[in-house]
């Protein structure tokens, strides 16, 4: 989980600076997907190579638990991955900073509980 904190730490300190929204969307991005992969490598869950968050989700769902928030909310950030890591065409919508810097909050808040130890 340490690389996915880095990037939600990296996403909350540049979102209010004057940088573009595809760095921004990029490390919300990569926060979010991490988070997802570390929990469900934490459950032992296998998963191929992806950035496709929807994906990931949708496997975290498979195994019975509650996804961070809604699947759709969540899959608006994988464009930013794409486009940043491989230089495919993307024209999005200004981003919504402070709707990545929540969204990636949650995520964080909920793969913690995932690695929390359990009272039972």
């Amino acid at each position: 989980m340490e690389s996915a904190r880095e990037d939600a730490a990296a996403a909350r300190l540049i979102a209010d600076a004057e940088v573009p929204d595809r760095i921004v969307g990029f490390h919300a991005q990569q926060a979010v997907e991490m988070f997802l992969k570390a929990v469900l490598a934490r459950r032992g869950v296998g998963y191929e190579r992806t950035h496709d968050i929807e994906r990931l989700t949708s496997l975290v769902s498979d195994r019975g638990l509650e996804p961070p928030a809604d699947v759709d909310e969540l899959a608006q950030l994988t464009p930013w991955a794409v486009e940043r890591r491989y230089g495919d065409p993307f024209d999005p919508e200004p981003l919504d900073r402070q709707w990545a810097v929540d969204l990636v909050g949650r995520t964080e808040d909920w793969a913690a509980r995932a690695f929390a130890p359990s009272d039972g």
